[in-house]
């Protein structure tokens, strides 16, 4: 359970906004997982960036959502099996004028699982994308990716933030 406690600042700036502020709780990322369910918060402040032609663009998921209703997407492991034909969900957490609690649950390959697409219908995956030519556990994969960027979930005290 994640638990962002509310913005600070000025609380006309924050209902100006639609009770976002501009500042982030949890910058933009992407999971490295097959697939993450984020059932709706306490307060919104979920948003998923759009990569549709023509929009592109920030969408506060959360803002209409009703309670009982989850956002789903897909992660850095489903990205791989299917040969980057389906995005990863970029994704952020918003700093919002109440506190919020959110429970994701992420569901990720069985450490030793085969990420290898060269064997699967290209009809479903597409053509192999040369980055997905090496075979890979799902462990080594998971490691790589974490290894390249700053964990937006976890971040360490002081030092290096890579998990």
């Amino acid at each position: 359970i994640f638990r962002y406690s509310p913005a600070l600042g000025d609380e006309a700036e924050v209902a100006a906004a639609g009770g976002v502020t501009p500042n982030v709780h949890c910058p933009y990322h992407t999971d490295v997982g097959l697939v993450t369910i984020i059932p709706c918060g306490t307060s919104p402040g979920l948003h998923v960036f759009d990569h549709e032609p023509g929009y592109e663009g920030w969408v506060d998921v959360e803002a209409d959502m009703p309670p009982g209703h989850a956002v789903i997407f897909g992660g850095e492991s489903l990205h791989r099996l299917s040969n980057h034909w389906l995005l990863p969900g970029v994704h952020e957490v918003s700093s919002v004028a109440a506190e919020r609690l959110s429970c994701p649950f992420q569901l990720l390959a069985a450490r030793d699982a085969n990420l290898d697409s060269s064997s699967l219908d290209v009809g479903v995956v597409g053509e192999l994308h040369p980055e997905c030519a090496l075979p890979l556990c799902a462990a080594e994969f998971v490691e790589r990716v974490s290894a390249s960027r700053v964990s937006s979930n976890f971040p360490r005290s002081g030092g290096d933030q890579r998990v």
